[in-house]
């Protein structure tokens, strides 16, 4: 089980970072504390994550953050800068929201009545899959996929936050094998949940209406005994047809 944030000192800025100092804060993620921060000197905005733990799981995500340094992926948020302090870790990461805030998946799906149009949805899967390959690239792998950690960008780019950070708080021995499993599985289901507004399982809405080559995908994806094993073999499936709008 993956350990949940301590958000107990909430409230208290992390302060600068540089010269990127907070401004306020931000819905918490799976993993801790966000808080909109600027740079005044060069105009631009970012988020700082306020992660916390004891030392071995300091140490533990500390090491998947490094390797997250190196992302070039525009679907994977690569971290900025990444200072020790005050028994936690702040990170720096670019800010991917709007005036409003950082907008998750999950929220987007509740103004969208839960469900995306054919179009968006295949987009959306088929970022999230690229964000999940780029960071196995990265020798980073992000176990079951938080609904919190997907964020949506004002040009309707998925980004996968801080990839990799929820398992390494967890740290309870799961194998590399295993976790990638998990990824897929967690991956399909949302997935499930964009094109047709449910969970695996649920009653579809009347007139939810799925192509055969993506329902044929996402019945695989979900499946649990012979499903893909991981992101890669999901990824060589996915469907190229074109999508047709509703």
């Amino acid at each position: 089980m993956s350990e949940a944030p301590n958000n107990s000192l909430v409230g208290t800025p992390p302060g600068a970072l540089g010269d990127v100092r907070a401004v306020r804060d931000l819905a918490p993620s799976a993993v801790g504390e966000r808080w909109l921060a600027l740079d005044d000197a060069r105009h631009t905005s970012h988020v700082l994550h306020v992660i916390r733990g004891d030392e071995a799981t300091l140490s533990r995500v500390e090491g998947v953050l490094a390797r997250l340094r190196s992302a070039t992926d525009p679907h994977v948020l690569r971290v900025e800068e990444l200072v020790r302090r005050d028994g936690s870790l702040v990170v720096r990461t670019e800010y991917p929201g709007h005036s409003d805030g950082v907008i998750t998946l999950d929220a987007l799906l509740a103004v969208k009545g839960n469900v995306l149009s054919a179009p968006e949805a295949a987009r959306g899967v088929r970022h999230l899959l690229d964000a999940l390959l780029h960071a196995h690239r990265l020798g980073v792998v992000n176990g079951g996929l938080d609904v919190t950690q997907c964020l949506v960008d004002r040009h309707g780019r998925v980004v996968v936050e801080l990839a990799g950070v929820r398992a390494a708080r967890g740290g309870d021995g799961v194998g590399e094998g295993e976790l990638k499993r998990e990824e897929v599985r967690s991956l399909g289901t949302l997935a499930h949940r964009m094109f047709t507004g449910v969970l695996p399982g649920e009653t579809r809405r009347w007139g939810t209406r799925v192509e055969p080559a993506w329902e044929r995908w996402l019945t695989r994806a979900i499946a649990p005994m012979d499903g893909y094993i991981d992101v890669e073999s999901a990824a060589r499936d996915y469907p190229s047809v074109p999508v047709r709008a509703e």
